[in-house]
């Protein structure tokens, strides 16, 4: 019994993860110079190693799955950040960034 429970928590563990790797639609348009987004990416690694020295702590299973939807939000903001920043110093253009609703959330907490 508690095999078969350990199990479905694995399959749903996987599903979780792979839906939260997905981005949801764009809804905010974020554009900044490079430099900007230089020390965005820099608050990322920050906020990122934070939440990685954080999963070394005891937790309950839904703070263990909190912090791992965040971690996933955050990867996603940085993948997108590296991408824009590559695109703009190659054209030689300001850095321009789609975010879903999540990404933009986790963006202006970032930024305050």
């Amino acid at each position: 019994m508690k095999s078969d429970l350990l199990k479905e928590m694995g399959y749903l563990s996987k599903l979780l993860n792979t839906e939260w790797k997905r981005s949801g639609e764009p809804v905010q348009a974020v554009r900044m110079d490079c430099k900007q987004g230089e020390e965005v990416l820099s608050r990322l690694l920050e906020i990122i190693q934070e939440k990685k020295r954080r999963m070394q702590d005891d937790m309950t299973l839904r703070q263990s799955f909190d912090l791992s939807h965040d971690s996933y939000v955050l990867l996603r903001l940085s993948n997108k950040f590296m991408t824009a920043k590559s695109v703009a110093e190659i054209t030689g253009s300001k850095l321009a960034v789609w975010l879903d609703r999540e990404e933009y959330q986790a963006y202006q907490k970032i930024m305050q």
